[in-house]
């Protein structure tokens, strides 16, 4: 079954992501208008919108990765998107799935401080941010198989649950 997640962002990466690339081709932008406006047709300077024609490009760039940040459970794999960070995981090489607040550990693909810490591989660690923590869990527990996967109850990682198979 192929199941797509959507990230969860929170404000903090919104003003990372879109506020300040709008915001630095915005000033790029007056600086254009201000070259031409102070030097006028006769000697004009190309450095301005060369500059401002690169951060548009850079600024699409991030907000489109911002946008399409996903998770996805399909086949063998949960793959992952965001940012500009890609890859995937084999589902049968994870150990432990954790709800987690901002470890700082680890590869984090992840736009928010609330989501998922999941183990995998020989210790490797990945902190996931899906919108739906609980039906992430659940489907990821039930592509692997509920023996398979550790779940630490608990909300964050801070606290000592104890491992439980469910």
């Amino acid at each position: 079954m192929d199941k797509k997640y959507s990230s969860s962002k929170h404000f903090v990466f919104q003003l990372i992501f879109v506020v300040f690339p709008v915001l630095v081709c915005a000033m790029l932008l007056y600086l254009v208008f201000l070259e031409l406006s102070t030097y006028g047709k006769s000697s004009f300077d190309w450095v301005p919108v060369i500059f401002l024609i690169s951060s548009l490009f850079f600024t699409y760039r991030i907000i489109k990765a911002y946008q399409e940040a996903h998770y996805r459970i399909a086949g063998n794999y949960l793959q992952y998107r965001c940012g500009f960070s890609k890859g995937k995981i084999q589902l049968l090489s994870i150990r432990s799935v954790t709800p987690s607040s901002y470890p700082a550990a680890g590869l984090r693909p992840a736009l928010d401080f609330k989501g998922v810490q999941i183990i995998h591989g020989e210790g490797y660690s990945i902190f996931i941010s899906p919108e739906n923590r609980g039906e992430f869990i659940r489907q990821l527990k039930m592509e692997i198989g509920a023996s398979e996967v550790r779940y630490r109850e608990g909300k964050s990682n801070k606290e000592d649950g104890r491992l439980a198979n469910k």
